[in-house]
């Protein structure tokens, strides 16, 4: 404030340089002066840091000092504690590495789902039978206690709920072997299905044993109510792959009549994360919605909204890109709509490629301008490889006329 009265009172004794020069000067020794208080209180906050570590340490070094025996003694049981044991917590949480601000060491809180000692578990399993004896225990108890640990660590593994799916894998790879004993090996090398199949979660829909493809026959996406979304990577990724790799012939969307997610998308309850995959099917009933509200049945209306379910998704299949370039590129892929009834157990093509793509098409249809440079291209090759063919038999006959 004092050098800013004394610039105001006596710069107007000076020249035009000198008052630049005046203000330039006085401007720099303030900007060295805020930067040597900041450095000095820097140096202030770190020599105090030092001098809590050194108080820390020596603290420890008192304690060491008064008992060194017991002190090595401690940290060689630790050592081999955190060796031998496999109690799977980090270095930086061990005991030896923390300390109270007095010195006194610290010992880690056991972390959610461990217990302490030589014995790991899995929270979900936690009989609480943790009350063993760790540190007193011979080789045979050791044995049996891991044995018994191995198999109820993560739930009980030899429920038959489970293990009956090891069976059937086990009786289903010795009757394909059985028929046909280089199967599996056939199988790992290529696969060449015919048919890419989209179809709903429902455990009780499984595409391949309703339609009796075997492995390797039947290339297969499923979600939730079986919808085509174009933003949904995953469904997008699959038909690319299936498409323009595998060459499928045939592209089905199968959906089935009592479909909890299509059933779920005609109630107004809040369901959580699922009600935005749901507003697609939202989105169908507001297209359909004159022929939606027409039938008073509830049973026939949630049935006539799987169809309807069924062939918006097709019809989405039909707007992608990767459908269309194939078609523009001469690939004869075919897309089906299918509805399969729980009740009967068969399966209806609803017939939408032929009935319901050539309404849209002039909408949705995508044009390829390098596809169709190549197929002009290709075309001009070809004939200009007739006229050389048709050129070559002319100059023949001439040849063979002439002698």
């Amino acid at each position: 404030m004092a050098r800013a009265t004394i610039a105001s009172k006596y710069t107007h004794l000076m020249s035009r340089d000198n008052k630049a020069a005046f203000f330039y000067f006085s401007s720099s020794f303030i900007f060295v002066e805020r930067n040597l208080l900041g450095i000095f209180t820097n140096v202030v906050l770190v020599l105090e840091g030092l001098q809590y570590w050194v108080g820390g340490l020596g603290n420890k070094l008192k304690k060491a000092l008064k008992n060194p025996k017991q002190t090595k003694h401690k940290l060689t049981n630790n050592n081999k504690n955190n060796h031998n044991n496999n109690t799977m917590i980090p270095s930086n949480l061990s005991s030896s590495s923390l300390s109270s601000a007095s010195g006194e060491p610290i010992s880690p809180p056991t972390p959610k789902g461990y217990i302490s000692g030589d014995k790991w578990q899995h929270p979900c399993c936690n009989n609480n039978n943790n009350n063993h004896d760790h540190h007193h225990h011979d080789s045979s108890s050791s044995s049996s206690s891991s044995s018994s640990h191995s198999s109820h660590s993560h739930g009980d593994i030899n429920d038959s709920v489970y293990t009956k799916l090891f069976e059937g894998n086990r009786k289903f790879v010795e009757q394909l072997k059985t028929e046909d004993p280089d199967y599996f090996e056939r199988l790992s090398n290529v696969q060449t299905p015919q048919y890419l199949l989209i179809g709903c979660s429902d455990s009780r829909v499984p595409p391949d044993q309703l339609t009796m493809t075997r492995p390797g026959e039947i290339f297969i996406h499923r979600n939730v109510a079986n919808l085509v979304v174009n933003t949904d990577l995953n469904m997008m990724s699959v038909l690319q792959y299936a498409v323009e790799v595998l060459k499928v012939k045939h592209v089905i969307v199968m959906g089935h009549y009592n479909c909890g997610g299509v059933k779920a998308s005609m109630e107004g309850t809040h369901h959580g994360l699922i009600d935005k995959w749901l507003r697609n099917i939202k989105d169908v009933q507001r297209l359909h919605w004159e022929s939606l509200k027409a039938v008073e049945d509830k049973e026939e209306r949630f049935r006539l909204l799987v169809r309807l379910n069924v062939q918006e998704q097709t019809l989405n299949l039909c707007k992608t890109s990767i459908i269309q370039r194939a078609w523009a590129q001469g690939h004869n892929v075919h897309v089906h709509g299918w509805v399969y009834d729980l009740r009967t157990g068969y399966i209806k093509d609803l017939m939408i490629e032929e009935r319901a793509w050539e309404q849209i098409k002039p909408i949705y249809q995508l044009h390829f301008p390098e596809v169709e440079q190549k197929e002009m291209e290709e075309m001009l090759l070809k004939k200009k490889k007739e006229a050389e063919e048709k050129e070559a038999a002319e100059q023949k006959q001439q040849e063979e006329a002439s002698e």
